[in-house]
Parts: C-alpha cells; structure tokens; sequence
C-alpha cells in the first residue's frame, strides 16, 4: 500500500513538472495578422528590422540596399485577409501605402511573418 502511494506521488510531481515545462515554454505570444503588419512595418520603419517578425528575404534586401526610413507614424492598418494587410504610414512626402503579405507556420514564435511588402498607390481620400 505504501508502495502504490509513493508511485503515485511520483507521478503526480513528474506530471506537474512537464505540465510546468510546458507553460514556460508557450510564453511567447502569437500575433494576429493586424499585430503582426503593425510591429513588423513597425520594426523596418524605426530602422530595426526583426528577425522573428520578417522573413530572411526581406531582411537580406533591407541589409544589401541598406535602407533608411523616415516615417513619422503608422496612420492606419487595414487588414484584408488572414495573409495581407495595408499598412498606410505618414512621412515628409505625405501619406504612403504599403501591401503586406504574410506567411503563417506554427513554428514561427509568432505564428506569422512578414512575406513581402508593395508600395500602392494611395486611391481615394478615403483611406486616409
């Protein structure tokens, strides 16, 4: 009898550790598509691309055109499906548009990553 209630206690604290474990390491969050546009448009815009939010293409040509931005704000992000985003950003030449595309994978510590970005013609006063 003894026997049989110190293999459960085993059991409950092995249990509790893996179940501990697995807490700590589901810390980092994963980001909606609108999150994902805002801190990775956000991170390229203060001239700090992150590694975890943009994918390794972007990153080599922000490094090989050595690109420097001077944008005032993120004015308005629209999101248009759970993979594309418009993010509008304010800057000396006025309001300009950028599509983002996003790529998804559960193994990104975000869920998400920046795919590509296009600059768009801004249509109509009405989004901005």
């Amino acid at each position: 009898m003894i026997a049989f209630s110190v293999i459960g206690l085993v059991i409950y604290v092995a249990i509790g550790l893996i179940l501990v474990d697995i807490a700590k390491g589901n810390n980092e969050k994963d980001f909606s598509t609108m999150e994902t546009c805002f801190y990775g448009m956000e991170s390229i815009f203060n001239n700090d691309p992150s590694e975890t939010l943009l994918n390794k293409t972007i990153l080599k040509d922000l490094k090989k055109n050595q690109a420097q931005f001077e944008v005032s704000g993120i004015h308005l992000i629209k999101v248009i499906n759970h993979f594309e985003c418009d993010v509008f950003s304010k800057d000396k030449k006025g309001v300009r548009r950028f599509l983002v595309k996003l790529e998804k994978n559960t193994k990104f510590k975000h869920l998400y990553k920046v795919l590509d970005i296009s600059e768009r013609k801004v249509d109509s006063r009405y989004q901005i």
